[in-house]
């Protein structure tokens, strides 16, 4: 797939049908395997092209019932708990960033903001991501993929561009209506096996036995490591390092 991305800028409709095609495989696979909320969506037309199982069932939900039909915005509007107008400008303002990438980067790029889904109660607090996967011949975003997953924040927002295998991420200033670079944390590779291993379901005496320290100093790296990422809880850590990729 990488291949044929990479010669996604040349004109000829049979191999941007291939691209298509190939990436459509991609995506319906690792859905079945996953189960994961995700959708494709074309720019440049507006309309969306793939919705996963998941994620239709989602949207359903919501009340959102002729998918295909909408306009990303109204998309948007059908699921989004409250005021739409703050994630309209996000978008494009993670549409203009994009913009300035180059053609062997813009793929790495993941916008993220959080919000509660409509027809679910409160407790249902998600995290979007957004990433281009290919352009128009003139650098313009052509497709989005985009996904769902439970939200490692308590509260909406929390607007974000990170880069694949980098600690550097962009943070949104909705008063200003800029991006500023910011560093972000390295977890190191204790921390990543610690979450890791609870997200499989493993006991803290387990894990302390497979990483060779004690438990108490276990649960002192699982205090030292909550305070890093801003949670209070395991299962909020898990979550904070997947939607950010600290992995």
């Amino acid at each position: 797939y990488t291949t044929l991305f990479r010669s996604g800028r040349r004109s000829s409709l049979a191999m941007r049908q291939e691209i298509l095609d190939a990436f459509f495989d991609g995506i319906q696979y690792s859905s079945m395997h996953s189960h994961q909320a995700i959708y494709m969506f074309d720019y440049q037309s507006d309309r969306a092209l793939y919705i996963s199982p998941a994620c239709e069932i989602l949207l359903n939900k919501c009340g959102a019932l002729k998918v295909f039909e909408l306009t990303y915005n109204i998309f948007l509007e059908q699921i989004v708990c409250g005021s739409t107008g703050w994630i309209h400008d996000a978008n494009t303002a993670a549409i203009n960033f994009f913009k300035c990438l180059s053609t062997e980067e813009y793929r790495q790029y993941i916008l993220s903001y959080n919000f509660y889904l409509k027809s679910y109660n409160s407790s249902n607090l998600v995290c979007h991501r957004l990433t281009p996967i290919q352009l128009t011949d003139t650098g313009n975003v052509h497709w989005l993929l985009g996904s769902f997953s439970l939200s490692s924040h308590n509260t909406i927002g929390h607007i974000r561009i990170s880069k694949s295998g980098s600690s550097v991420y962009w943070k949104y200033s909705e008063n200003e209506r800029k991006w500023t670079e910011k560093k972000g944390i390295i977890l190191s590779n204790l921390e990543k096996k610690i979450i890791l291993l609870s997200a499989q379901g493993v006991q803290e005496q387990e894990i302390a036995k497979m990483l060779h320290i004690s438990t108490p100093l276990l649960k002192f790296r699982k205090r030292e490591l909550f305070i890093r990422l801003k949670v209070n809880n395991i299962s909020k850590a898990i979550l904070r390092a997947i939607n950010y990729h600290l992995l």
